[in-house]
């Protein structure tokens, strides 16, 4: 007889390779692609990425710059790859490739190890579970959303934030299902990881509310024990706005008043983004017309139809979600623990989106790599209600199990393919920015930008001609007025 506990492994050990085989073919064409858009500013000429003293004086980490202080982490890894390679950018895109690759394979164990949790203690279709977990980290790898997180270098940021809540959330899972005698270990790597997100980028300010909905949706147990050990998680909530504020608790307002955008007010910041989670939609299942420097419309009015519209779409998944939170508790079968998987990923996606899509007011209200962290919440969810439906009989008769897998490969392989295309714009500034051009017509930063691209390719006439349509867009620009001026310098391509 076959025993099936080896059977699993061998079968998880062919969804790990398989996961990372996605992964370099998917990325295997980036490894040239340059320094862009502000990887220069925070990276190639960056001080703290040049020099690793900064990262043991203690002075420096406390005192120094806001940026550095906020995103040590990020910012050592950055050095590390400076220390052995310079400013070759190969180092740079392997580090993100592992990165990325990490990230599923650590997406895959979350997966599993949260049937390990009291909720699923009569589970039985581990089988399906595993098929579960093997879709959404091949679709989270090979998704064209993830290239500006992945191949854009400075984007590490946003991908190693990711890996370290994901390392903070398996940790908690760890400590709350272990039965080894390991809780100190589990419990203190899991504030260490969550410490390290937060210091890599500020999405991870949400790790203390995942935990906490993670803990009410799938552990049972005594509050007060339950209370006990969420506690110190909670209070890892003020690590980002201590360092924003440097300690000084009576800045708190002000920094956060100076961190406001220019652009617009915080109420129109919040009311668009309701349409942009319509876009954030779209190119999750349709990842067409990717860009890099998005021209959106500022909406004004809570009342304007796509306003509307993507408030509806939000305020219908969330009480969705709450509803199959109750439903789970109500029906018995295998279908009530893939409703509990939907409602956590999708609460996951509206919680880690919650920081740059309302709670911070940013100066671009949309950007591909926003989606990296949420786009787990979105697939884990995706695939869950799928799941869910196929287990009613009237849906499996037209969607059975090997019909729906071999949909779902089919489409891997078309994701793969369009991600390889996307990433082939990345192997030239200009490249990138003729296609940002392209799409961005009309917003004046993308002509600059790639008025500064033709320059370094020496196409000077290219470059003028941008300039004076960035000017036309944006009368007032000092830096487009600097170009042209610096352009008069350059000796014609002719």
């Amino acid at each position: 007889m076959t025993d099936p506990n080896k059977h699993m492994n061998i079968t998880e050990l062919t969804h790990i390779i398989v996961i990372c085989v996605l992964g370099i073919i998917s990325y295997h064409n980036t490894l040239g692609a340059p320094f862009t858009f502000d990887g220069f500013s925070s990276i190639v000429e960056n001080k703290y990425v040049r020099d690793l003293h900064y990262y043991f004086n203690l002075h420096v980490i406390s005192h120094g710059e806001y940026g550095f202080r906020s995103r040590y982490v990020g910012y050592f890894t950055f050095a590390l790859n400076y220390w052995f390679s310079g400013l070759h950018v190969m180092s740079y895109h392997i580090v993100n490739i592992f990165i990325h690759i990490a990230n599923a394979l650590l997406l895959y164990r979350m997966i599993h190890l949260i049937t390990k949790t009291p909720f699923f203690s009569d589970f039985t279709e581990h089988k399906s579970i595993g098929t579960l977990a093997f879709f959404a980290s091949a679709f989270f790898v090979v998704h064209p959303i993830q290239t500006q997180s992945v191949t854009y270098i400075v984007q590490r940021f946003e991908s190693l934030s990711t890996t370290f809540y994901l390392l903070a959330i398996i940790y908690y899972i760890k400590l709350r299902t272990n039965s080894t005698g390991r809780c100190v270990f589990y419990f203190i790597a899991s504030l260490v990881s969550a410490m390290f997100a937060m210091k890599t980028k500020e999405i991870a300010f949400t790790i203390p509310i995942t935990i906490a909905m993670f803990e009410f949706l799938f552990i049972t147990g005594k509050s007060k024990k339950r209370l006990f050990i969420l506690l110190p998680i909670v209070l890892l909530i003020l690590l980002i706005p201590l360092t924003i504020v440097n300690g000084d608790i009576s800045r708190i307002l002000d920094s956060y008043s100076t961190a406001k955008t220019v652009k617009m007010s915080h109420y129109n910041y919040i009311i668009t983004q309701f349409p942009v989670m319509l876009t954030y939609f779209k190119l999750l299942f349709i990842p067409t017309n990717l860009n890099i420097d998005y021209d959106y419309p500022i909406y004004t009015s809570f009342f304007q139809t796509k306003v509307l519209a993507g408030f509806a779409t939000v305020a219908s998944l969330v009480t969705i979600a709450l509803y199959f939170i109750y439903l789970s508790q109500k029906i018995e079968g295998t279908a009530r623990y893939y409703l509990r998987l939907f409602s956590f990923g999708t609460l996951w996606y509206f919680i880690t989106l919650s920081v740059e899509s309302g709670l911070v007011p940013l100066d671009d209200v949309i950007f591909e790599h926003r989606l990296y962290l949420p786009s787990i919440g979105f697939f884990i969810a995706i695939f869950s209600i799928l799941e869910a439906f196929s287990i009613n009989k009237r849906i499996s008769i037209f969607f059975s199990k090997i019909r729906k897998d071999a949909v779902f490969a089919i489409l891997i392989i078309f994701l793969c393919i369009a991600t390889v295309h996307r990433n082939e714009v990345w192997k030239s500034d200009v490249a990138l920015w003729e296609d940002t051009v392209k799409k961005s017509p009309n917003k004046w930063r993308c002509r600059y930008i790639l008025s500064k691209a033709y320059i370094a390719a020496g196409r000077v006439e290219d470059a003028m001609a941008e300039v004076e349509t960035a000017l036309l867009l944006s009368p007032g620009s000092f830096k487009s007025y600097s170009k042209k001026g610096s352009i008069y310098l350059k000796p014609s391509s002719n």
